[in-house]
């Protein structure tokens, strides 16, 4: 899968939008302005994506424990984020599963304003 695969796939979530508000490799993906995933654009180039997704503290335990593919989340408050290398990750239905918990567990602390305009402009 590429980058560009990568985006086309997760706007298939709903209204995305994508920015390098650090520097000019890691790429951010927000759902009403709050970030649900970041990458690394440069380990695309190399072919050894990582990804950070959000996921729910539980979660992140167990998944640490239970996946060799999975690590302490890359510069990101390690209770609530896990980095996802995606070169050893074949599991794509899965993976994508996380990708929206992520996105709906931020979706879900956005304020009723900002669903509702996200929900407007559907």
């Amino acid at each position: 899968m590429t980058l560009v695969d990568f985006i086309d796939k997760l706007s298939e979530l709903g209204p995305i939008t994508y920015d390098t508000p650090f520097d000019n490799k890691t790429l951010v993906f927000r759902i009403g302005g709050k970030i649900f995933l970041l990458t690394n654009i440069e380990l695309w180039d190399i072919k050894c994506p990582k990804i950070n997704i959000k996921a729910l503290p539980e979660n992140v335990e167990k998944y640490l424990c239970d996946y060799d593919f999975v690590e302490p989340a890359y510069h990101m408050n390690k209770k609530h984020w896990i980095t996802v290398n995606m070169s050893k990750f074949n599991q794509s239905k899965l993976f994508f599963n996380w990708i929206q918990d992520s996105y709906e567990l931020v979706y879900e602390s956005l304020t009723k304003k900002i669903k509702n305009e996200l929900n407007e402009n559907k």
